[in-house]
Order: structure tokens, then sequence, then C-alpha cells
């Protein structure tokens, strides 16, 4: 008897041994699979830094644009970064809002998707005047306006190849006015 007792108390040892084994393997598993993941994450997020809010140059000129009359396109220059060691997409959404009188209207101008590169970038991308954001301004003209002050705003948000969406960055340019049409 003295020996099937014996046998038993090395079996549950063996077997609490196996056990502590299998939960060490795991944790080990777990933690060899998250940490890259949090890393990644964390790199992730820092994904654009570096990147500047852009300025409205003259299209002749390439000097900040302070006014334009309607219907003339601008020019966005910015700096872009991609930090990561890979080709990333950015989401964009570029709108026109009006700054007068607090107002809260903004009129959409171009969103879509492009692809980053790694490092940083600086670049002019041309912005024409949506139509919309003419009607308004020669609205606000016919009504005794000698001049409307506008922004662009935009919002960028990465997408990482694996499909981790974020971080979202805002930004605004300079605020200018558009003066009634030439001519």
């Amino acid at each position: 008897m003295a020996r099937i007792v014996n046998f038993f108390k090395r079996m549950n040892a063996a077997a609490f041994g196996l056990f502590v084994a299998m939960v060490i393997m795991l944790a080990l598993n777990i933690f060899a699979f998250l940490v890259p993941a949090l890393t990644q994450g964390e790199e992730f997020h820092k994904v654009m830094d570096g990147s500047t809010a852009p300025v409205v140059l003259d299209r002749a000129t390439g000097q900040r644009v302070t006014s334009l009359h309607v219907g003339e396109a601008v020019n966005l220059q910015a700096t872009r970064c991609n930090n990561s060691k890979q080709l990333i997409n950015v989401n964009f959404a570029y709108l026109w809002h009006l700054v007068e009188d607090d107002s809260d209207l903004r009129l959409p101008a171009l969103s879509g998707t492009l692809p980053r590169s790694p490092g940083c970038n600086t670049a002019e991308t041309e912005i024409n005047m949506p139509a919309s954001v003419a009607d308004v301004t020669r609205a606000r003209f016919a009504e005794g306006d000698k001049e409307v002050e506008w922004r662009i705003e935009g919002v960028e948000t990465a997408v990482h190849p694996q499909g981790e969406v974020g971080p979202v960055r805002y930004w605004e340019t300079q605020t200018f006015k558009v003066l009634p049409d030439e001519g």
C-alpha cells in the first residue's frame, strides 16, 4: 500500500511540474506575441510625427497667400512624414472653413487615400476652390461683404499595411481672404 501512495505522490508531483511547465510556456508564447504588437502599436502611433500643417501659397509667386479671388486654385505646401520602415496608406479629407462670425460652415474640397513612403517629404498640392465655396463667397458679396475669410482644414489617418488604423492628425492653414472675381 505504501508503494501505491508513493507512486501517486510522485505522479502528482510530476503532473504538477508538467502543469507549471505548460503555464510557463503559454506565458512565454503570449509574451512573445504581445510585445512586438505593443511595440509596433507605439511606433505606429508616432508614424506621422514631424508632419507640419500646410501653408497656402500663391500658385504664381510661391509666396504665402493672404488673399485670392473667387475661383482661384491654391497650393498647399507641407511636410508629410512616415516614420515607419514601410509604405503606409493615409486617408485624408480637406475642408474649406468659413471663419467669419464664428461660423461652423465647412465645405468639402478633397478626400481620398494616398500612399506615403518612409521618411519626410515637403511637397505642394494644388487645391481648387470648390464651387460651393465660390457660391457662398459670392452670396456674402451680394450681402455687402467686400472680402470673405476662409482657411483650409484637414484630417489625416494613417493605415498600417496590416489594417491597423490610427493615428489621426488634424491641421489647419493660415486664414486668408477671398475677394470678388477679377474683371
